[in-house]
C-alpha cells in the first residue's frame, strides 16, 4: 500500500475510533443496544488500527533501547489490558451483542470493572494519540500556521476540557469510586461535547510532553 494511502487509512480509522470513544459513555446513558454495537465497532476499529500500524510493532524488545519506545510500550500495554478488561466485562453484562451466550455470573464486579476500564481506555487511547500526533499530522507539522492553530486549540480546548473533566466527575470513575455514570439531566449533545473536550487536554499534554522531552535529541534518536 502506498505511504499516502496508508496514512489516510490510519487517519480515517483513528478519527472513527475517537468518535466511538466519545459516543460510548454517551450511549450508555440512553440504551444498551447502541452502546453495545458501538463497543463492537470500537474493537473492530482497534484491530484495524493495529493491523495498519503493524510496522511499528516489529521488534519491540530491540526498540526498548529508545526511551520514547519504552513510554509507547507502557501506554500501549496498559491500553491493551483495559481493552481486555472491557471485553471480559462486556461478555458478562451484554444483553444484545452477546445474547447468544449463556448467562454469566459476576454482574456486580463486571459493572465496576467495565466502568473503570472504559474511562482508563479513554485516557490511554487519547494519550496514545498525543504521543503519535506528529505522525498523524504528517506534512502539516511543518507549516507554521497549522502549528500555531494547534497550539491555540490546545490552549482553549484544554481549558474547556479540564472544566469538563471536573464537571463530569471522571476522577470517581478512574478510581473505581462509582460503578454508575451519573449524567443527571444533562442533554446528550452536551455530554458528547464535554467528553470530546476532555480528549483535548489529554492528547495535547501527551504531545507537548513528548515534544519537550525529545527536543534536544529527537533528530539523533530518529536517525
Amino acid at each position: 500500500m502506498p505511504k499516502g494511502a496508508a496514512r489516510v487509512g490510519r487517519a480515517v480509522v483513528s478519527c472513527a475510533l475517537a468518535a466511538c470513544l466519545v459516543a460510548l459513555p454517551v450511549t450508555a446513558v440512553v440504551a444498551d443496544v447502541p452502546h453495545e454495537w458501538i463497543g463492537m465497532a470500537t474493537f473492530a476499529l482497534t484491530a484495524t488500527h493495529v493491523a495498519l500500524s503493524r510496522r511499528g510493532l516489529a521488534h519491540p524488545l530491540r526498540q526498548m533501547r529508545r526511551p520514547r519506545r519504552v513510554v509507547d510500550l507502557v501506554v500501549d500495554t496498559a491500553l491493551v489490558g483495559c481493552m481486555l478488561g472491557l471485553m471480559a466485562s462486556a461478555l458478562v453484562l451484554s444483553r444484545h451483542a452477546f445474547a447468544w451466550l449463556p448467562t454469566l455470573p459476576g454482574v456486580a464486579w463486571a459493572r465496576e470493572l467495565h466502568m473503570g476500564c472504559s474511562y482508563w481506555c479513554f485516557v490511554l487511547a487519547f494519550t496514545h494519540a498525543g504521543l503519535h500526533l506528529d505522525q498523524m499530522a504528517g506534512p502539516l507539522r511543518r507549516k507554521p500556521v497549522a502549528v500555531w492553530l494547534g497550539r491555540a486549540s490546545f490552549a482553549i480546548g484544554g481549558a474547556v476540557g479540564a472544566w469538563s473533566f471536573a464537571r463530569l466527575g471522571l476522577i470517581s470513575y478512574l478510581t473505581l469510586s462509582s460503578p454508575f455514570f451519573a449524567a443527571g439531566a444533562t442533554p446528550l449533545g452536551t455530554l458528547a461535547l464535554q467528553h470530546a473536550s476532555v480528549a483535548i487536554p489529554i492528547t495535547g499534554t501527551a504531545h507537548y510532553a513528548r515534544s519537550c522531552a525529545e527536543r534536544p535529541s529527537s533528530r539523533k534518536d530518529d536517525g
